[in-house]
């Protein structure tokens, strides 16, 4: 009967056929749901890493190098050399440098000396020895043009660490009696010079040539020095020492660290964390971290909030300070000359969140990161000029990185332009070349891409000769690899990599349809020694679809395994195709892992096909 259309077929559903293609992989993303993430990204993914732009691929392992008998505590490069602070020593190989603090160090080199903070001592080592500054201390002269009575013109500061200081007298005729600054002296032996009439400087020695009164600093001659041979010259220099409470412990105590100066200038080592001044920090002399003036010094904000690190902005130099600061947690200061003298005075504060973590205070490129607890966040040239910042990087990572015990401890460095943050045995990693701007973050410009990886135990973090190292707390240093022909290089100390990426939930045209996954292709990069699982996860289960040892790889005399030998001499991408049979479900999400030792594995782009009709 023309039109008629019989009852089963009007409830059969419609059919068809659909295609779902990833052509660029970019990170993971941790924040959304996995039915809500972009289709580029991951909602679950370990030991994966950004290859080419779009392209992902398993990360580099690591071998041991080197084993001490304490944990690693820091690590310099200096005069070619490599310095590995670990337990309570400095190391430079297997040699024995001297005593340290059993604790994180940072370290600086300025004037061809390395300078190391370690909480207990400011300590420099020149190449051949190490030692605590305070034992080399800068002697200042505290006054000059003094009469021997008193007065004079004020000169240099007291150095908050050393004990010695000097006072130039201009002498007067019949006068054998010469009052120092200072009484209450130590018992360090006090020395004088004398101008004489031919110009040179003549030593005098205590007991032979001159008494001292070390209660009340006066030095008696016993021939007067006389006025001096020189109109207007002194023509007495006095050097003795004295012992002030607490002033050497106020730089000694301090374990953060940065090098800043007059317009910007790397030139002054400044100092903070000490617990006993949590909002104060000290600045040295101009290329000299062996004097710290006792007037250097800066209070920044309450003593209820301390300082965290440090970032240089520009020609600015930024305190930060941990979240009790009443939102004031970043204050900015200038480098100038006034009156012909270093200042640093305070230009503006800027709201926003307070430092967690003092070793994760670093650079990815010009912007400066550091660890909040709300995650990393950076500090912009544009953030200067306002009066808060908001511009979160770790949007993507936070609610797993912020779930992280031990926070606190974090350490960071930066490597092949990506910001590298260890914390436990987990690596999070924000890539410095992929940059989107995020939806639910409108006051971030852009949110960094990430990953995550593990099995990274680093107590330290550092880069050295082009290389990644991390160290660990049973003294162990090791050192990623970087030749990708290496099979070696895709293990961790010889143990297998499991790197994976997990697709979002493929749902269809129509959530609430059935669907038919019926094919699916993937390209990888091409080698001699790779392979792919795939995983489906439907209703809450994973099971293993696909199981390819041989798609992907091709022959090479150099790394021959007979049990995965195969004759293709193709080294393009390789795309691997199979059938599966995923019927009526909703959706599904795919995994694809390697974790066999020795296989480098890559990841181009994706295909599924399905068909799709009915209600679930």
């Amino acid at each position: 009967m023309s039109g008629f259309v019989p009852l089963s077929y009007k409830q059969l559903p419609e059919i068809s056929r659909q295609v779902t293609t990833i052509e660029s992989f970019r990170g993971v993303d941790f924040r959304n749901t996995p039915t809500s993430v972009d289709k580029s990204r991951s909602p679950d993914s370990l030991n994966m890493v950004r290859d080419g732009i779009g392209q992902i691929r398993k990360r580099m392992g690591y071998k041991t190098v080197r084993t001490y008998p304490g944990r690693i505590n820091g690590a310099y490069s200096f005069g070619g050399r490599d310095l590995i602070h670990a337990g309570n020593r400095l190391y430079d190989g297997e040699t024995e440098l001297g005593q340290v603090a059993d604790t994180r160090s940072q370290g600086w080199t300025l004037q061809k000396k390395l300078y190391l903070l370690d909480g207990e001592k400011l300590r420099v080592y020149d190449g051949k020895a190490l030692a605590a500054v305070e034992d080399l201390a800068y002697v200042p002269t505290l006054m000059i043009s003094r009469a021997p009575k008193g007065g004079g013109t004020a000169f240099e500061a007291v150095n908050l660490l050393g004990t010695r200081f000097k006072n130039s007298f201009l002498g007067e005729a019949n006068v054998t009696a010469y009052q120092l600054t200072d009484g209450d002296l130590d018992d360090s032996p006090v020395t004088v010079q004398v101008l004489t009439s031919g110009g040179t400087w003549a030593d005098r020695t205590e007991g032979t040539h001159f008494t001292v009164n070390r209660t009340t600093g006066v030095v008696t001659f016993t021939s007067a020095p006389g006025a001096s041979p020189v109109l207007g010259m002194d023509n007495v220099v006095i050097t003795a020492g004295k012992k002030r409470e607490g002033y050497r412990e106020r730089i000694n105590r301090c374990t953060i660290s940065t090098l800043f100066g007059v317009n910007g200038a790397a030139d002054r080592l400044f100092v903070s964390g000490n617990p006993q001044y949590p909002n104060q920090d000290w600045y040295s002399e101009q290329n000299d971290p062996s004097y710290f003036g006792d007037l250097s010094y800066s209070v920044l904000g309450l003593d209820s909030s301390a300082v965290k690190g440090y970032s240089v902005i520009a020609d600015r130099l930024a305190a930060h300070k941990d979240a009790s600061e009443d939102g004031r947690n970043v204050i900015l200061r200038s480098g100038t000359l006034l009156n012909g003298k270093a200042a640093f005075p305070i230009v503006g504060t800027l709201q926003g969140e307070g430092s967690l973590a003092p070793a994760t205070h670093t650079y990815l490129g010009r912007e400066p990161l550091f660890l909040t607890r709300r995650g990393v966040y950076a500090i912009t040239a544009e953030d200067v000029t306002g009066e808060k910042y908001s511009q979160n990087r770790s949007y993507r990572l936070d609610s797993k990185l912020l779930s992280e015990p031990g926070l606190e401890d974090a350490v960071a460095c930066v490597y092949n332009d990506c910001y590298l943050l260890a914390v436990g045995d987990h690596v999070y990693v924000l890539d410095g070349l992929q940059k989107t701007y995020a939806k639910g973050e409108p006051y971030s410009a852009y949110q960094y891409e990430a990953y995550l990886w593990d099995n990274i135990p680093a107590r330290i973090l550092w880069v050295h000769g082009g290389k990644l190292y991390f160290g660990t707390e049973e003294g162990q240093v090791k050192a990623f690899y970087t030749d990708p022909r290496d099979l070696a290089s895709y293990t961790d100390d010889g143990a297998a990599i499991r790197a994976y990426w997990d697709t979002p939930y493929f749902s269809g045209k129509i959530r609430h349809n059935k669907k038919w996954f019926t094919y699916l292709s993937v390209t990888l990069a091409p080698h001699s020694q790779t392979s792919v699982k795939v995983y489906a996860k439907v209703y809450g289960i994973w099971k293993l679809l696909i199981d390819d040892q041989n798609s992907a790889r091709y022959f090479d005399f150099n790394s021959i395994d007979f049990e995965k030998f195969t004759f293709s001499t193709d080294t393009s991408p390789r795309n691997i195709h199979h059938k599966i049979d995923l019927r009526y479900v909703d959706k599904v999400m795919l995994r694809l892992e390697n974790d066999a030792p020795g296989e480098p594995f890559g990841i181009y782009d994706l295909t599924l096909e399905y068909t799709e009709g009915g209600k679930f």
